[in-house]
């Protein structure tokens, strides 16, 4: 410390005290070039560049444990203050220390994934995987189930699956039971998302008594918070809420406050599905603040969107699509594809209530190829349904009842029901096309839609075909 001060007296070194903790000192860009050619002058620039990244390797150490618990907040903010410095530490250690380098990116997965840098943290896990293939295996299981997480909410399930497998293989050969857990935990993800929901519940299940044992605790209220997921999809709301209400309960005692506002988040999209709109908004509304104010960048596109929806039912139109189009850019944003298309299927809505067809459809249409990108057959479902619905409203029956019948059987063969707020309007547009066309015309419509391949009705769905009524019934 004296030395560090006596260089800032000489002016060599400067304090910066606009971080709000501790003074931290920072030298001048002239200064560093200097000084980084002396070090190369004497042949000394490796050796201190090797110490600079062991010391940030440990300090990420500290980070990954530390954001599993009560002082998540303070690591963030430390890990944004650092960002630089670890920056710097991970290019150096892409040609000289693939090793050290793969565990730094992976010890700041947590950080990756709050700040909402996938994109970034994927990059540099991605190269220095591929740099390392020779580091020792429980750094690779490390960096391989943080590549995993990130992927999964990039929309790249493909990449997921390949590295948590990967993660799942050498883990089991070395009896490594926190990578095991956490492998199963990734491979969980990229099953709920691709609506395998037993297949998803079958992984968390494994996962959660490793993690209720041995910790972090944390991630055992993730997976029961993912497990409610699974319910929820499903259409077990009771379930679902009871694994929320417990993922909640635990993250209170742990004082996590992202898995707070991720719980409550959860448990707003639970009461949306439930008819309960007021509930919705009020839960919502508590997890964008907390959100927000922890830096939870993922979570605010999300709490976006279940508000905007929840006024979309309420008819606050403004409001509504307020919500909706700051979500869509925030997702944008971070690379998040399944957040896209989520909150597209939103602003589609909002259009065909509108009656702004056109760009329902369009809408409608790009969240659609996300979800076929994504391997999102449930939101497919959504997608089709939406695109159902604005054919009605231009008295195309044909294409509503293909439309809806190739929803019905993508739903039945995921496991996950349309949810009864949506049903209304479902049969409402069934309803108005058997009326419209005689019974023969509707029964060929619904065998076309029983009867097509994913393949086929994504095509149907996607095809540009003219806005012309069809012709009344006989």
């Amino acid at each position: 410390i004296a030395g560090a001060r006596a260089l800032v007296e000489k002016s060599l070194l400067r304090y910066d005290l606009t971080t709000g903790h501790e003074p931290r000192f920072v030298m001048l860009e002239s200064i560093r070039e200097y000084a980084r050619a002396r070090l190369n002058a004497l042949g000394l620039a490796d050796e201190v560049a090797h110490w600079h990244a062991r010391y940030f390797e440990q300090l990420s150490q500290t980070a990954a444990h530390e954001l599993a618990d009560a002082q998540h907040d303070l690591w963030l903010q430390r890990c944004e203050l650092e960002l630089n410095n670890f920056r710097a530490a991970l290019q150096w250690c892409r040609q000289q220390a693939p090793a050290i380098g793969l565990q730094l990116a992976a010890n700041l997965c947590d950080f990756w994934y709050l700040r909402g840098l996938l994109t970034e943290g994927r990059a540099w896990l991605d190269d220095l995987l591929a740099r390392g293939a020779e580091c020792p295996d429980n750094r690779r299981v490390t960096a391989l189930t943080a590549s995993a997480l990130l992927a999964v909410h990039q929309g790249d399930l493909s990449h997921a699956t390949q590295t948590a497998s990967e993660a799942l293989r050498l883990s089991r050969a070395s009896g490594d039971g926190n990578g095991i857990a956490r492998a199963l935990h990734g491979l969980g993800n990229v099953a709920l998302y691709q609506s395998h929901y037993a297949q998803a519940e079958a992984f968390y299940a494994e996962a959660l008594p490793w993690y209720l044992e041995h910790g972090p605790r944390a991630h055992a209220a993730q997976v029961m918070n993912n497990l409610g997921l699974v319910a929820k999809d499903q259409g077990d709301f009771t379930r679902a809420i009871r694994y929320f209400e417990d993922s909640l309960a635990l993250r209170r005692d742990i004082g996590h406050q992202h898995g707070i506002a991720q719980s409550l988040l959860n448990l707003a999209n639970a009461a949306y599905w439930q008819g309960n709109f007021d509930r919705t908004l009020e839960l919502a509304g508590q997890a964008l603040d907390l959100s927000r104010h922890t830096g939870y960048a993922l979570n605010v596109g999300y709490a976006l969107e279940a508000l905007g929806m929840a006024w979309l039912k309420q008819g606050q139109l403004d409001r509504a699509g307020d919500a909706l189009r700051e979500s869509a850019a925030h997702f944008a944003k971070l690379g998040d594809k399944k957040g896209s298309a989520l909150v597209l299927i939103g602003l589609g809505t909002l259009a065909r209530v509108q009656a702004q067809w056109v760009e329902a459809a369009q809408l409608h249409r790009e969240s659609l190829k996300l979800c076929v990108q994504i391997g999102e057959k449930r939101r497919l479902a959504f997608c089709l349904e939406g695109l159902a619905l604005v054919a009605c409203s231009q008295a195309r029956f044909r294409r509503t009842v293909t439309l809806l019948a190739a929803a019905h059987i993508l739903r039945a063969a995921a496991g996950a029901p349309l949810p009864a707020i949506e049903q209304v309007e479902i049969d409402r547009a069934l309803t108005e096309a058997r009326a419209a066309l005689n019974e023969s015309a509707f029964d060929a419509a619904w065998a076309a839609g029983k009867t097509m391949s994913v393949d086929e009705v994504v095509d149907l769905a996607l095809g540009n075909e003219p806005l012309a009524a069809d012709s009344p019934a006989a």
